[in-house]
């Protein structure tokens, strides 16, 4: 996968522009029925995902099988797009004051 200039651009654009977000938004006061609204909105997701495996077992069994066996063969196209990807990602993490999540 070839990464153009243009396409560097326009995530540096991403992460000036998500700064400003970020920047806005820690000066933005909350009043608090915004705050019981999330509360309540980030109490539904929490239980939607209490229930859910943190690990698919049945898929990881699967991918090591494929490993042992020596029939696992990522193109390099795509190792290469998701470490670009990955790189970009935790730029722009860092970029916007977030923390990543080891």
């Amino acid at each position: 996968m070839i990464v153009s200039e243009e396409q560097v651009q326009n995530v540096l654009k991403i992460q000036r522009e998500l700064k400003a977000e970020n920047i806005q938004a820690s000066k933005t006061p909350f009043d608090k029925a915004e705050l019981s609204k999330i509360a309540s909105q980030l109490k539904l997701v929490k239980g939607s995902l209490s229930g859910a495996p943190e690990v698919r077992r049945e898929r990881v069994s699967a991918i090591k099988d494929t490993i042992t066996q020596g029939k696992y063969q990522p193109a390099s196209s795509h190792i290469a797009s998701k470490m670009v990807n990955r790189s970009l990602v935790d730029s722009t993490l860092v970029r916007v004051n977030f923390k990543k999540k080891d």
